[in-house]
């Protein structure tokens, strides 16, 4: 859809400066008969591009991509390397384990409730977590939220270690 927008906002601009310029080209023409063609032609060719690029920047946002500073802040940090080592990590697997199972969903499901007021329906393969608007939150993401987080990983390794001893 966004190749779509910036072309009808590129075709529109082009025709809104040849709207723009062809009459304005027409009106000065008369008024300065002494500037020469080549000139007048450079200016009038100055004008359409210059309100092609503003109509665009405007339809369709900014032209070039905007330079990300580097901060030494990583913005989305890679779990593979970012996850705290507690000794109380979960597997995915495991994670999907004590979400669909039965006996450990209700404890894990009021876990999610209170921490990020997800709630937990379905068991086993027809597991699913939806957000309070009633969105599907992915267990991958949601597991590398949880792993992120040391207080939130010790708790839902107790909740585990509880019904797997």
């Amino acid at each position: 859809m966004g190749r779509y927008k910036i072309l009808f906002a590129g075709m529109f601009s082009v025709a809104l400066a040849f709207v723009i310029a062809i009459p304005l080209g027409l009106w000065l023409r008369p008024r300065w008969p002494a500037v020469s063609d080549n000139v007048f032609g450079v200016v009038l060719a100055t004008v359409l591009v210059g309100i092609a690029l503003g109509m665009m920047r405007l339809l369709a946002g900014p032209l070039w991509p905007t330079r990300k500073v580097a901060t030494g802040l990583l913005m989305c940090p890679d779990p593979d390397f970012d996850i705290p080592r507690t000794g109380y990590e979960l597997s995915l697997e495991d994670f999907r384990r004590l979400i669909s199972d039965p006996d450990s969903q209700p404890a894990v499901a009021s876990l999610l409730r209170d921490w990020y007021r997800y709630e937990v329906s379905g068991e086993r393969s027809a597991t699913a977590i939806r957000s309070a608007e009633g969105h599907v939150v992915g267990v991958k993401p949601l597991h590398t939220q949880i792993q992120m987080d040391p207080a939130k990983q010790r708790s839902i390794y107790g909740v585990a270690m509880d019904f797997w001893r």
